[in-house]
């Protein structure tokens, strides 16, 4: 009896970015090694993201989304710019656009990855409507 191993995509991936800073003219470029987050890591994610919430279902939504950038990416950064770690992973940034450019970076790799293991649920979702049309 033979077991089929699964062949997986690469759990890590590097991208460089180059962002000027709206509010100081700074232009803050680098190269960031991002690796996807096992359990207990995303467990670390969401007790970080709690932390930083405060806990308060109150939050305006754009502190929400800040605090779960902030969160993410500080677990899942691997290497980064010496710029990256002396802002405190982008919360002492002035501008949010660098962070975001940082998690969007990500984000795109994450839905690749799922992509490629599970296939595009959009496909998934046509297949089915067409399914559904006959």
């Amino acid at each position: 009896m033979s077991v089929e191993v699964l062949k997986l995509p690469p759990m890590s991936h590097t991208f460089n970015i180059s962002v000027k800073c709206k509010e100081t003219g700074k232009i803050y470029e680098g190269t960031f090694t991002y690796e996807r987050p096992n359990l207990g890591q995303k467990a670390e994610i969401a007790k970080h993201r709690i932390r930083l919430s405060g806990d308060l279902k109150t939050l305006d939504y754009d502190v929400q989304v800040f605090n779960e950038m902030v969160a993410w990416l500080k677990y899942t950064i691997k290497t980064a710019p010496t710029w990256w770690i002396e802002t405190n992973y982008g919360q002492d940034l002035y501008d949010i656009s660098i962070l975001e450019e940082v998690y969007k970076a990500c984000m795109a790799f994450e839905k690749e990855w799922y992509i490629a293991v599970y296939g595009d649920p959009s496909d998934k979702k046509k297949e089915k409507d067409n399914d559904q049309s006959d």
